[in-house]
Formats: C-alpha cells, structure tokens, sequence
C-alpha cells in the first residue's frame, strides 16, 4: 500500500507538479493539468487549493524553499563566504537548469498581472534570494575576504548579474542556451573583482 501523503507533501509535489506545467507558460497552470501530472483527480487537489492563486502561492513558497536549501548546501563546507556565493552561484544554476517552468515565471508577464497576492509572493521569493546574497556578502566584507570600499547591496546586484542574463538568453532561446557554464565563467570575473586586496 502506498504511503498516505500529507498535506504539507501533497502541496510539495503539487508545486513541482505546476513548475513543470509552467515551462508552456502560466495559462498552461491549472489545478486540473496539475492533478493529471500528479496522477491524482482534481478534487484530490481541491481539498489543498482553493484557487490557482492559491496554488501559484505554494509554488513560490516551494521556490522560496529551494532557495533556502541551496544557500545552506552553498555555506556547508564552504572555505569562507566568497567560496560560500560561488557555490550558491552554481546550485541556483543548477536548480533553474533543471526548472525550466522558474524561468517562465520569472519573466512571465502574467505574474506581473495576476493577483497583488500573487505579486506579492513573488517579490518576497526573489527578496529572500537577494537578502542571501546580501548577507553572506556583508559576511565576507567583516571577514576580509570581499572588499568593504564597496556596498554590500551593490555588490549583491553585481551577483545577480552573473545569473540573469545567461539565464534569461536560455528563457528567450527556448532552453537551446545552456547558460550553467556562462554562470561559471561570469563568477571567475566577479570574484576577481571582489576579493579584497592584499596589502603588500
């Protein structure tokens, strides 16, 4: 007998489920084509969303998850936080690379104009990133390893540059661009922009 779900699980599986949905688009999301892909009927589902927006706000939740796991995957074993970010620069690679769906989403005109809750979801997701990011730079500064002459928030931006633009070239070349080694080769010049400099 298979293991009974729960409800925190079946949400799990339901925002994978939705992200793979999304790679056609936010119009393609929809609790029915969520439950087919699950394998379950749609009142399986309608016990846990109410809503697509609802829905929408467990798949942001579950990228806000995904965020937290690789930030602590990136500082586990990490030599110092200049190691720490160029690790989390390669499992967030790694993590849109194998989420197409994120990447439609992120650029979807849709999320723009879908529900302030929604929009607002979506700002605290890509909040939480930034704020990663900005702290372990704020840590590297206080430990000598990133330059301090430079904003902690400036120098967050400069990181998300080394991600977004190879990612969104993938998104407009319908995934023909595979931009996880242009991440890598944008973090080797981000880094030698960074490190701070030893005094002679």
């Amino acid at each position: 007998m298979a293991k009974r779900m729960s409800g925190e699980e079946r949400r799990v599986q339901a925002a994978e489920a939705a992200l793979k949905l999304a790679e056609d688009g936010l119009s393609a999301v929809t609790l029915t084509g969520v439950a087919e892909e699950m394998g379950v009927v749609p009142s399986a589902l309608y016990r846990h969303f109410k809503s697509k927006d609802d829905l929408m706000l467990a798949v942001l939740a579950r990228m806000r998850e995904v965020v937290e796991e690789n930030a602590r995957e990136a500082v586990s074993d990490a030599t110092d936080p200049l190691d720490a970010l160029r690790r989390l620069s390669r499992l967030q690679a790694d993590s849109l690379y194998s989420r197409p769906g994120v990447m439609h989403l992120m650029f979807s005109e849709e999320v723009v104009g879908s529900s302030p809750e929604v929009r607002s979801g979506f700002d605290r997701t890509s909040g939480s990133f930034r704020e990663r990011v900005r702290l372990l730079v704020e840590q590297g500064q206080r430990e000598g390893v990133i330059r301090d002459d430079a904003d902690a928030t400036d120098l967050m931006f400069m990181f998300l540059g080394i991600l977004l633009p190879p990612v969104f070239l993938n998104h407009i070349s319908g995934g023909e661009f595979d931009f996880r080694e242009q991440v890598q080769r944008n973090w080797r010049f981000f880094e030698q922009t960074v490190r701070a400099r030893k005094e002679d």
